[in-house]
């Protein structure tokens, strides 16, 4: 009986522990509600927006990558991304704060990101979380959840999922193609 029973925990603790590793290696599943209750907790409703400039510094540099299709748009020290609609976000490195502006240069809106476990940011580690907060109010517009490099929801301030990005194209609610980005 004692060997049965040292046997049966031993296969125990291997199963258990096959079965731990596998579990480990497959990571966090999101799904559109785990996403939205970790996305609004704990939000600003308002940011002080005196603390922005109103026009982009480099607008004629930055007009210029998107003029050569062929550029690359990881710049030294920032990215720039442009948006099928003619607005763009600039990221610059080492800061929690993306900037987005109209085709004209002036400000839009702001981002402010943060991890929504207290770590230090790290933009090539997710979950990342961003809120952005319109320009020149500073109210909160909606929070993203960027939960993998390729994927990300967003959400209104009540909780409404806004869309949901795949890769390069934004999805509506519904799951209509909304936006495309590059």
């Amino acid at each position: 009986m004692k060997q049965f029973l040292a046997a049966f925990i031993l296969t125990s603790l291997i199963v258990g522990t096959v079965y731990a590793q596998d579990t480990l290696k497959s990571g966090i599943l999101w799904d559109q509600d785990k996403a939205r209750t970790l996305a609004l907790k704990h939000l600003e409703k308002e940011v002080d927006v005196t603390l922005f400039q109103g026009i982009d510094p480099q607008f004629l540099e930055n007009m210029q990558l998107q003029k050569n299709p062929d550029a690359n748009t990881k710049m030294a020290h920032r990215q720039v991304t442009f948006f099928s609609g003619g607005d763009y976000a600039v990221a610059y490195d080492g800061e929690s704060i993306v900037n987005y502006y109209q085709s004209n240069g002036m400000l839009l809106k702001v981002s402010v990101c943060s991890t929504p476990f207290g770590e230090d940011l790290d933009y090539s580690n997710y979950p990342r979380k961003c809120v952005e907060y319109n320009y020149p109010q500073g109210k909160i517009l909606s929070v993203s959840l960027d939960v993998a490099p390729d994927e990300s929801y967003v959400f209104l301030p009540n909780g409404e999922l806004k869309n949901h990005w795949l890769g390069n194209k934004g999805f509506s609610a519904q799951g209509q193609e909304l936006w495309g980005r590059q």
